[in-house]
């Protein structure tokens, strides 16, 4: 029989208990080995340690950023102040803007899961995809090529300096969000000119030299982090069985969030090195799980969907079959398509039933009306 979303909540509620030490423990145990892994680009001889150092920094650098969303959710450990301190420590590392995070992902994507929301490797029309000027159908096309570099270039222009940076009139178009972006993005600002800045003065206080310090300590780990997340965007909401959704006038169509995210596979050992990343169905039924109870919260919502959870296993074939079918995608008839508008694949209808209206609290969730108050 199917559960409602007010009883998924519930039965799913205990796996949403924080514990400070945890939370402290892996943010802190991942900051040391991102500075060891600089450490290692400036103090290690041979090129090959140090791109090595430079690939483990990026990816380093993607653990902190699934630590500062579960803190920006108020659940990587306990107390509202101590969570907002750790998710602007966390985001400033990974150049991220705390304030427009809080207004995109909690403001837009969770409560219009694949809607009209310009995020997490968002699918084009085939009619908004003919109308673009040539250069911009080729860069579509590039994105959903299945080059690896594709995914670090899509999240660096379409989700990083779209959205997650500096703000602008478009994302962030309330007054007060604006002047609390702002000074975030000073925050950041600064911090990206003194990891720069301490790349470019390396060889004042190492023997390496600053081509090798900016490119394996800087650029390296950039392209690296960038390549995960939109790996990562991508995988979590991207499936052949997955639809996307259109507002209805000017409402978002709200569907079961659970049923358009995808709980992709991995071995025990990857997930505990992803901090569970891509079991994120569980996520959006109740987003006070934190990543270090995801796994066992993952499988229990899983036994409680049954054929209706949309599950895979992480691998190059799964990559290079949803890269292939996940191309376009045919709103009106719930449907995938290919560049020349070939259906490639039709979602199934139990998967794009329409919610009614919920309150907050049944959502899993307080956003972004909580955290709103408290992010400036």
């Amino acid at each position: 029989m199917s559960k409602s979303r007010a009883e998924l909540v519930r039965l799913l509620s205990p796996y949403a208990k924080s514990s400070t030490a945890i939370g402290l423990g892996l943010l802190a145990f991942d900051i040391l080995l991102y500075a060891a892994a600089i450490a290692g680009v400036l103090c290690l001889s041979p090129m090959f340690a140090k791109l090595a150092c430079g690939i483990y920094a990026g990816a380093k650098l993607g653990n902190l950023l699934i630590l500062a969303h579960d803190a920006a959710h108020q659940c990587l450990v306990t107390g509202r102040r101590l969570n907002k301190l750790l998710a602007v420590i966390a985001f400033v590392m990974c150049l991220h803007n705390y304030r427009l995070w809080i207004l995109d992902h909690h403001g837009f994507h969770h409560p219009n899961t694949n809607g009209g929301h310009k995020g997490t490797y968002t699918p084009l029309s085939l009619d908004t995809f003919r109308s673009l000027p040539r250069w911009r159908r080729q860069l579509e096309r590039f994105y959903r090529s299945g080059n690896p570099l594709a995914l670090a270039v899509h999240y660096f222009k379409e989700r990083w300096l779209h959205a997650l940076f500096l703000p602008n009139d478009r994302t962030c178009p309330e007054r007060a969000d604006r002047v609390s972006a702002w000074r975030h993005a000073a925050v950041v600002t600064g911090y990206l000119a003194v990891w720069l800045l301490a790349m470019i003065l390396a060889p004042q206080y190492s023997e390496t030299s600053t081509a090798a310090a900016v490119g394996f300590g800087f650029v390296v780990p950039l392209a690296v982090f960038h390549l995960l997340v939109g790996f990562v965007e991508f995988a979590q909401h991207t499936h052949p069985s997955v639809g996307w959704f259109r507002r209805i006038g000017d409402k978002p169509r709200f569907v079961e969030s659970e049923l358009v995210s995808v709980h992709l596979k991995t071995s025990s050992i990857l997930g505990v090195l992803m901090h569970h990343v891509l079991d994120h169905p569980v996520h959006h039924v109740h987003a006070r799980v934190p990543c270090y109870r995801l796994r066992r919260a993952q499988q229990h919502l899983n036994e409680l969907l049954g054929a209706k959870a949309v599950v895979d296993t992480l691998s190059l074939a799964w990559y290079i079959r949803t890269m292939r079918t996940c191309k376009l995608f045919d709103f009106a008839h719930q449907r995938w398509l290919d560049f020349n508008g070939t259906p490639t694949q039709v979602v199934a209808s139990r998967r794009s039933v329409a919610l009614k209206s919920l309150p907050v609290a049944e959502c899993g969730a307080p956003y972004p009306f909580e955290d709103r108050r408290i992010s400036r």
